[in-house]
């Protein structure tokens, strides 16, 4: 038997085991019926949400690449603890602060044999090129050039369309310095690429509470 969850991509898949049948014992039915009901909230989350965040991530790390597995990891995470994460207001934030931190540390460890292969005179291997993943040549330099910080909160808020209370919860970070970081983000945003600056206000103004 096919026990891929239909539709679902790998590694999700394989991680998410078959429900076994349950007996004829009420308590079984229960744990049965529980286990059913988390698989098919975790696979609707999944897909209404895994494309927007690996883009997010994206644009959060500056690696598509690496983001696209760093979403997947996080996705799995998710699974595993969706007792506790389907409950969360937003779980979107949950795995999209999973899988920066997870990108982040890929990244620093593809950094270091980046240097590695350097020193020994060798070609290190380059990934899919950022701007390909963003259109704009203006706006990927501009949106890496933000701090890291920055870069989070502004792409939580403009591209997940997240409230700064939501920002600030999803990265643990207090209110205060989720907008702080926003507003310094977006002016950043703004000074570079001043011809979408009227789009981005707009994004930002459409969630606002």
């Amino acid at each position: 038997m096919d026990e891929r969850v239909p539709g679902m991509t790998s590694p999700i898949s394989a991680e998410i085991p078959m429900v076994v049948a349950p007996s004829t014992s009420s308590p079984q039915r229960a744990v049965a019926q529980v286990e059913v009901a988390a698989r098919s909230s975790f696979e609707a989350f999944y897909f209404k949400y895994r494309d927007s965040l690996a883009r997010a991530v994206a644009l959060a790390i500056g690696n598509p690449d690496v983001a696209a597995d760093s979403t997947d990891e996080a996705m799995i995470r998710a699974y595993q603890r969706w007792s506790h994460v389907g409950t969360l207001e937003r779980p979107a934030g949950w795995v999209y602060r999973v899988a920066i931190n997870h990108g982040r540390s890929r990244l620093r460890r593809v950094a270091r044999k980046a240097r590695y292969a350097s020193a020994l005179g060798r070609e290190p291997q380059t990934d899919t090129p950022f701007s390909d993943h963003v259109g704009d040549t203006r706006l990927a330099a501009a949106v890496q050039s933000l701090t890291p910080e920055r870069r989070a909160v502004v792409v939580l808020r403009v591209l997940m369309q997240f409230s700064e209370q939501e920002c600030a919860t999803a990265l643990g970070i207090r209110p205060g310095t989720a907008k702080s970081r926003l507003h310094r983000g977006l002016k950043q945003l703004r000074d570079a690429v001043p011809h979408l600056a009227p789009g981005i206000d707009a994004l930002v103004a459409d969630n606002d509470p």
